[in-house]
Protein backbone atom coordinates (compact mmCIF):
# COMPACT_ATOMS: atom_id res chain seq x y z
CA UNK A 1 0.00 0.00 0.00
CA UNK A 2 2.61 2.89 1.16
CA UNK A 3 4.16 1.80 -2.37
CA UNK A 4 1.15 2.69 -4.29
CA UNK A 5 0.96 5.91 -2.39
CA UNK A 6 4.38 6.82 -2.85
CA UNK A 7 4.20 6.76 -6.68
CA UNK A 8 0.93 8.30 -6.69
CA UNK A 9 2.66 11.35 -5.12
CA UNK A 10 5.35 11.39 -7.30
CA UNK A 11 3.30 11.14 -10.13
CA UNK A 12 0.68 14.01 -9.05
CA UNK A 13 4.06 16.26 -7.60
CA UNK A 14 5.47 15.29 -11.60
CA UNK A 15 2.14 17.04 -13.05
CA UNK A 16 2.25 19.99 -10.85
CA UNK A 17 5.77 20.37 -12.09
CA UNK A 18 4.88 20.37 -15.63
CA UNK A 19 2.15 22.25 -15.90
CA UNK A 20 4.19 24.88 -13.64
CA UNK A 21 6.96 25.17 -15.82
CA UNK A 22 4.34 25.21 -19.26
CA UNK A 23 2.63 28.43 -17.34
CA UNK A 24 5.90 29.76 -17.04
CA UNK A 25 6.57 29.30 -20.83
CA UNK A 26 3.28 30.83 -21.83
CA UNK A 27 3.47 33.96 -19.37
CA UNK A 28 6.92 34.67 -21.31
CA UNK A 29 5.41 33.96 -24.74
CA UNK A 30 2.09 36.56 -23.89
CA UNK A 31 4.88 39.33 -22.10
CA UNK A 32 6.55 38.83 -25.40
CA UNK A 33 3.63 39.78 -27.61
CA UNK A 34 3.79 43.31 -26.54
CA UNK A 35 7.22 44.07 -28.59
CA UNK A 36 5.48 45.15 -31.81
CA UNK A 37 2.52 46.66 -30.14
CA UNK A 38 2.85 50.38 -29.86
CA UNK A 39 -1.20 50.50 -28.43
CA UNK A 40 0.20 48.36 -25.79
CA UNK A 41 3.02 49.59 -25.02
CA UNK A 42 1.81 53.31 -24.83
CA UNK A 43 -1.22 51.99 -22.69
CA UNK A 44 0.39 53.11 -19.28
CA UNK A 45 0.46 49.82 -18.01
CA UNK A 46 3.56 47.21 -16.61
CA UNK A 47 3.23 44.11 -17.62
CA UNK A 48 6.43 41.93 -17.17
CA UNK A 49 8.16 39.05 -16.21
CA UNK A 50 11.59 38.92 -15.66
CA UNK A 51 14.09 35.49 -14.98
CA UNK A 52 17.05 36.41 -12.71
CA UNK A 53 16.88 40.21 -12.84
CA UNK A 54 19.03 42.59 -10.66
CA UNK A 55 18.31 46.44 -10.47
CA UNK A 56 19.75 49.20 -8.79
CA UNK A 57 18.95 52.63 -8.55
CA UNK A 58 20.85 55.67 -7.96
CA UNK A 59 20.24 59.10 -8.27
CA UNK A 60 19.56 59.78 -11.66
CA UNK A 61 21.06 56.08 -12.62
CA UNK A 62 19.96 53.19 -12.90
CA UNK A 63 21.72 49.48 -13.97
CA UNK A 64 19.54 46.24 -14.55
CA UNK A 65 20.90 43.09 -15.30
CA UNK A 66 18.32 40.14 -16.62
CA UNK A 67 19.00 36.20 -17.91
CA UNK A 68 15.11 37.26 -19.42
CA UNK A 69 12.85 39.78 -19.55
CA UNK A 70 9.35 39.98 -21.66
CA UNK A 71 6.50 42.82 -21.34
CA UNK A 72 7.12 46.31 -20.68
CA UNK A 73 8.38 47.96 -17.80
CA UNK A 74 8.41 51.91 -16.78
CA UNK A 75 11.81 53.35 -16.05
CA UNK A 76 10.27 57.37 -15.72
CA UNK A 77 7.65 59.13 -15.69
CA UNK A 78 8.43 62.74 -16.54
CA UNK A 79 6.31 65.67 -16.30
CA UNK A 80 7.14 68.54 -18.83
CA UNK A 81 6.32 72.44 -19.65
CA UNK A 82 7.24 73.80 -22.90
CA UNK A 83 10.98 73.58 -24.34
CA UNK A 84 12.02 70.74 -21.61
CA UNK A 85 14.01 68.01 -22.46
CA UNK A 86 16.04 65.21 -21.58
CA UNK A 87 19.65 63.89 -22.07
CA UNK A 88 19.90 60.28 -21.76
CA UNK A 89 23.02 58.42 -21.31
CA UNK A 90 22.80 54.42 -21.99
CA UNK A 91 25.65 51.22 -22.38
CA UNK A 92 23.52 48.31 -23.13
CA UNK A 93 24.42 44.86 -24.02
CA UNK A 94 21.77 42.65 -25.01
CA UNK A 95 23.10 38.64 -25.98
CA UNK A 96 19.73 37.46 -27.03
CA UNK A 97 15.85 38.22 -27.46
CA UNK A 98 15.02 41.34 -28.53
CA UNK A 99 14.90 44.23 -26.15
CA UNK A 100 14.49 48.32 -27.17
CA UNK A 101 13.92 51.64 -24.68
CA UNK A 102 11.13 53.81 -26.15
CA UNK A 103 9.43 57.03 -24.87
CA UNK A 104 5.62 57.39 -24.59
CA UNK A 105 4.73 61.09 -25.68
CA UNK A 106 1.21 62.82 -23.90
CA UNK A 107 -0.23 61.57 -27.06
CA UNK A 108 0.37 57.96 -26.91
CA UNK A 109 3.34 58.16 -30.16
CA UNK A 110 5.75 55.87 -29.60
CA UNK A 111 9.50 57.48 -29.87
CA UNK A 112 12.41 54.49 -30.08
CA UNK A 113 15.31 55.44 -27.72
CA UNK A 114 17.29 52.39 -28.17
CA UNK A 115 16.89 49.22 -30.04
CA UNK A 116 20.68 47.88 -30.87
CA UNK A 117 23.69 47.02 -29.00
CA UNK A 118 25.64 50.30 -28.81
CA UNK A 119 27.14 52.78 -25.62
CA UNK A 120 25.58 56.19 -27.02
CA UNK A 121 23.46 59.05 -26.01
CA UNK A 122 20.00 60.46 -26.76
CA UNK A 123 19.05 64.47 -25.96
CA UNK A 124 14.58 64.06 -26.77
CA UNK A 125 12.80 67.51 -27.02
CA UNK A 126 9.39 66.77 -24.57
CA UNK A 127 6.09 68.07 -25.39
CA UNK A 128 4.28 69.98 -22.59
CA UNK A 129 2.18 66.97 -20.59
CA UNK A 130 3.05 63.48 -19.16
CA UNK A 131 5.89 61.18 -20.65
CA UNK A 132 7.11 58.04 -19.93
CA UNK A 133 10.78 56.36 -20.58
CA UNK A 134 9.99 52.49 -20.81
CA UNK A 135 11.98 49.54 -21.70
CA UNK A 136 10.45 46.71 -23.80
CA UNK A 137 11.75 42.86 -24.41
CA UNK A 138 11.05 39.96 -25.68
CA UNK A 139 13.18 37.40 -23.84
CA UNK A 140 15.82 39.43 -23.63
CA UNK A 141 18.91 39.04 -21.57
CA UNK A 142 20.81 42.01 -21.11
CA UNK A 143 22.86 44.79 -18.72
CA UNK A 144 21.41 47.87 -19.24
CA UNK A 145 23.41 51.13 -17.91
CA UNK A 146 21.67 54.32 -18.16
CA UNK A 147 21.77 57.87 -16.79
CA UNK A 148 18.98 60.45 -17.14
CA UNK A 149 19.19 64.65 -16.82
CA UNK A 150 17.23 67.71 -17.70
CA UNK A 151 16.61 70.99 -18.89
CA UNK A 152 14.08 73.04 -18.64
CA UNK A 153 11.20 72.94 -16.54
CA UNK A 154 10.99 69.41 -15.95
CA UNK A 155 9.65 67.11 -12.96
CA UNK A 156 11.08 63.07 -13.04
CA UNK A 157 9.51 60.47 -10.86
CA UNK A 158 11.81 57.03 -10.69
CA UNK A 159 10.64 54.02 -10.67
Amino acid sequence: MKKSIKTLLIFILTIFLSFALMGCSYLSEKKGEVYNDNHEIASGEDSALFIKSVENNMGNNKSLKFSSFSGVKTLWKIESQANGKVILDYDIEVTEGDFKIVLVTPDKDIVEIYEKDIADNKELKLESGKSQIKMVGNKAKAKIKININYEGDVKIKKF
